[in-house]
């Protein structure tokens, strides 16, 4: 998964959660967020979180995917 995220004071880095764990990590911009969707469950709740340099904290709001 690409994500964008933009801040004043920069981006420290984002996180992609699924099914309240953190899954993939990325810390330089043009983000990539992969990750084994075969060791979750077949219903996943996902979130993007990203950090400011500052501590500041955002997140994206929750999306269910599905795996077949």
């Amino acid at each position: 998964m690409y994500v964008k995220a933009s801040d004043g004071s920069g981006i420290a880095r984002v996180e992609l959660i699924a099914n309240g764990k953190v899954v993939a990590r990325d810390y330089t911009a043009g983000y990539l967020l992969g990750f084994d969707a075969s060791k979750q469950k077949k219903t996943m709740k996902v979130q993007v979180r990203a950090y400011d340099k500052l501590g500041n904290v955002k997140y994206t709001s929750t999306r269910t995917w599905y795996r077949k």
